[in-house]
């Protein structure tokens, strides 16, 4: 088995991760979802069990009585706990083109992941490049892919600032404003983080992105199977990732009430997980006028131009949203 992966956490690979699964919707038992871990790891803790690893050489009369399963779920669980041997196949193979897995055991988990989504942060995520990046103090910089020539501006002049002031970029590596804010944050000596929701396999494959990981400027990483094509659901759910790795979000161009952008925005308006900002300005989308109205930080071209803009401002002092109503930041004095 893979030296770095704990017992703790090979055990929790085994029964979150699908990386096994040919044809996940053809087989019997499928590993399980983030609540039903959740269940499970709560009486696993409070019974003599303990540790996710106690279960890899436990015999069945004692997982049945200890985490009170019945016949069904013993039979999956059991499935799957058996897999090892496919599994060690796999991280190997992932293990050479340069992936990593974490869990929520192990202390290289990202932090804020744990601390601001607890029970919903994912049980399992896939890494490549120094996986310590998603500690740093980082921005993230959302948008739609097809962003007009105003937004494109504004991401790359928000993303040089904060490289320049010694922050990082956390987005969703997607065309448009993701990787315009990645990319020019990296180019200007800063650093970013892409939670990406599909084929992790396929995208540590480009030749900029290779270098940018190599250089320790990159890390990516995914909730996802590294094999996984792109579903709209992982996009979504992926969303809440982006926001509470960082210290504060930014919203370059949303549509109005609909798309992952506006899914993702609002849903941190009600989790309250990092203030968040829109770009507030005469050519700025409807939908992102409505988010302010809705409780989001206005922040315009001017304010991010000006020589005293600072990121450490913003992060100071701005706290989560209140959306009960518009809420304005004094930023007078950036």
């Amino acid at each position: 088995m893979i030296e770095y992966v704990s017992q703790d956490s090979l055990a929790t690979i085994l029964i979150c991760s699908n990386i096994i699964f040919e044809d996940i919707e053809k087989d019997t038992f499928k590993p399980y979802t983030i609540p039903q871990w959740n269940k499970l790891a709560i009486k696993i803790a409070n019974s003599n069990i303990k540790r996710p690893a106690n279960l890899l050489n436990a015999d069945k009369e004692h997982l049945i009585r200890e985490l009170e399963l019945t016949q069904e779920e013993w039979e999956r669980l059991d499935f799957l706990l058996n897999q090892g041997a496919k599994l060690a196949i796999e991280l190997e193979k992932l293990n050479s083109l340069g992936i990593r897995v974490s869990t929520r055991s192990e202390s290289n988990y990202p932090k804020s992941l744990r601390q601001k989504l607890k029970a919903y942060s994912p049980p399992v995520i896939y890494y490549s490049g120094d996986i310590e990046l998603a500690n740093r103090d980082l921005v993230s910089i959302v948008g739609s892919r097809d962003v007009d020539d105003h937004g494109f501006h504004f991401a790359r002049q928000l993303s040089q600032k904060i490289a320049r002031q010694g922050f990082g970029v956390v987005s969703g590596g997607a065309k448009g404003v993701d990787s315009i804010a990645e990319f020019h944050c990296i180019d200007n000596g800063g650093y970013a983080v892409s939670f990406v929701s599909d084929t992790l396999n396929k995208k540590i494959k480009n030749k900029d992105i290779r270098n940018a990981i190599l250089q320790d400027k990159l890390l990516l990483i995914s909730a996802a199977n590294p094999y996984e094509r792109f579903y709209v659901y992982s996009a979504m759910e992926r969303n809440k990732y982006i926001y509470a790795l960082s210290k504060i979000a930014v919203v370059v161009a949303t549509s109005d009430n609909k798309g992952g952008t506006w899914s993702g925005a609002t849903e941190n308006l009600k989790k309250g997980w990092t203030p968040v900002f829109a770009r507030s300005d005469n050519n700025s989308p409807v939908g992102n006028q409505n988010l302010i109205k809705l409780g989001v930080y206005p922040l315009s071209d001017h304010d991010i131009n000006k020589d005293s803009f600072s990121v450490k401002y913003l992060i100071d002092n701005s706290e989560p949203n209140n959306s009960e109503g518009y809420k304005q930041m004094d930023l007078s004095d950036l």
